[in-house]
């Protein structure tokens, strides 16, 4: 099952990479659906990194917390920061393209030039904020999946609740 998360990723990144350099052309980027669509592709790329290789790794050793405390902790980081991320620039998307077909002039205002970099500074600065201050996944190879709850017994699940997770959770789904 590792191997087939990394070459699943592997595929998968490959695809995205191709996309990238049609997306990341000159002509494309002066549009402001292209800019959050680049960026929403490198994230994915960075979230692929750890979502299909470093599962794979893990699915293979069978790794649980206690086996890679350090890197499970700040790669479980860095998964939540990316999802969040992810999140919010699709958000931000589906909004760019509602606006600009229903009111194209509040979307030249809203997205025209260099303000669309602002909204993805900003949504970057939300996953950094994510990566320091949320609740971790951990990797659990009894599951094949990132939890929030590390496994240790006597430990109760709700204790690993995520509220962070949740409220981004809700958010998306909303919008």
């Amino acid at each position: 099952m590792g191997i087939a998360y990394m070459f699943g990723g592997l595929f998968f990144q490959v695809a995205y990479i191709l996309a990238l350099t049609v997306i990341c052309s000159r002509d494309f980027l002066s549009f402001s659906c292209y800019k959050l669509m680049a960026t929403l592709g490198f994230m994915d790329l960075l979230c692929t990194c750890f979502s299909a290789h470093l599962s794979g790794f893990f699915y293979i050793v069978g790794a649980e917390y206690c086996m890679y405390p350090r890197l499970q902790y700040v790669s479980g980081a860095v998964i939540v920061g990316s999802f969040a991320t992810v999140c919010q620039l699709s958000n931000v998307l589906v909004i760019n393209r509602i606006i600009d077909f229903w009111r194209p002039p509040l979307g030249r205002f809203l997205f025209e030039g260099a303000q669309t970099w602002i909204y993805i500074i900003v949504i970057l600065a939300y996953g950094l904020v994510a990566i320091w201050k949320a609740p971790p996944v951990v990797f659990s190879a009894d599951y094949g999946a990132w939890i929030f709850h590390p496994l240790i017994p006597g430990k109760l699940d709700y204790q690993y609740a995520s509220l962070f997770q949740t409220v981004n959770n809700l958010v998306t789904s909303a919008v």
